[in-house]
């Protein structure tokens, strides 16, 4: 267990798992099942032999249908909820199309950028210390050979990065949300679809726009919708565009995926693709990934009530996303999975499925 995650409850004890359908979640389990015992360095060290035991024995029994399903978690899993009552935050994601080519011409001529030569980016910490597993860090080492941030949004705006850019995109909004989401489905100039994804950061934390607008009552809509911040940010001028993008001093660095998959990858393991409204992407220093959750959320619009609560899987990571109770769903690509995403900003409760201690 966790130490926030550390109080055991039964099942009967979870609302609603009853009705759990448990459509689309046998893949989502066989793939991370898969990866666990392909490199055991991806499952929690204290539960490392229980992780190994229950993937060998899902990928033999492979139970596909609900009630077998069902019975497993049941089986193999306590449902672990927190030590306090404390509600948490449930936003929603998305993996966003776009248009964008390979040269820059007068209407692609936002660069994307492949990680810089000169970024030191350290995707997990824990590999120095425990305590600092799933906590990431980037800088650059100058001339004094110390390690120093490294460039921020606005200094990349600028043009100080001496990069050669692999995708151009139409406009700086757009490119914006694409560092928001992480991941995107990009259409070029000659017909080809590529897929592309977070690679690296910059370092600098996340700081929300949409936040930041609305405390300095630019924009009063709470909660904020993304349809309502592009608007807005339709309206300014160039140089005020600018300046508002760089409130966010984080940067997002790409690659480019070898084939489109089913999905997008998540954090836990790129082979492993994002299942609509089945992964979450959680703060992995108190949801290990790879885990199942039990997911809640409250005062819900109408339109995804029925959604809710839900098992996922925590496969993700966001730059945004820290702390026990904050989780980013996922719901799937395109204009109108975004605008379902763009539902979801609500009180959530979640509860931490930990494998039965067995040896």
């Amino acid at each position: 267990m966790t130490s926030f995650f550390s109080r055991p409850v039964s099942f009967e004890d979870l609302p609603f798992w009853e009705q759990e359908s448990f459509e689309n979640l046998f893949h989502p389990f066989k793939s991370t099942f898969e990866s666990f015992l392909k490199d055991p360095t991806l499952c929690p060290l204290s539960v490392e032999k229980e992780i190994l035991f229950i993937s060998d024995l899902f990928l033999k029994n492979s139970p596909s249908v609900p009630s077998d399903l069902k019975k497993f978690f049941e089986t193999y899993f306590t449902p672990m909820a927190s030590i306090n009552n404390d509600v948490g935050l449930l936003t929603g994601y998305y993996e966003i199309t776009l248009r964008a080519s390979r040269t820059p011409s007068d209407r692609y001529y936002v660069p994307l950028y492949k990680p810089p030569q000169d970024l030191i980016f350290i995707a997990d910490l824990g590999m120095y210390h425990p305590h600092l597993k799933g906590q990431r860090w980037a800088g650059h080492q100058g001339n004094d050979y110390q390690i120093h941030p490294y460039l921020t949004r606005q200094d990349i705006m600028k043009g100080s990065l001496q990069e050669t850019p692999f995708l151009f995109l139409e406009d700086p909004i757009s490119a914006f949300f694409l560092h928001v989401q992480g991941s995107g489905k990009i259409s070029l100039e000659d017909g080809s679809v590529i897929r592309v994804s977070y690679k690296a950061t910059n370092g600098h934390p996340y700081v929300s726009l949409g936040k930041t607008l609305q405390h300095q009552k630019i924009l009063r809509e709470d909660p904020l919708t993304k349809e309502t911040l592009e608007t807005y940010l339709r309206t300014l001028d160039t140089e005020s565009l600018s300046e508002t993008l760089a409130l966010n001093p984080s940067y997002i660095f790409f690659d480019e995926l070898p084939t489109l998959a089913e999905g997008p990858p998540g954090t836990f393991k790129e082979e492993v693709p994002l299942t609509p409204l089945r992964s979450l992407a959680a703060d992995p220093l108190y949801i290990p990934l790879g885990l199942p959750v039990w997911l809640n959320a409250f005062d819900l619009n109408p339109k995804i009530n029925s959604l809710f609560p839900r098992l996922v899987l925590a496969q993700d990571t966001g730059s945004a996303i820290k702390g026990p109770k904050r989780g980013d769903l996922f719901w799937g690509t395109g204009e109108e999975a975004g605008k379902n995403a763009g539902l979801l900003n609500n009180k959530a409760d979640m509860v931490l499925f930990w494998p039965k201690k067995r040896f």
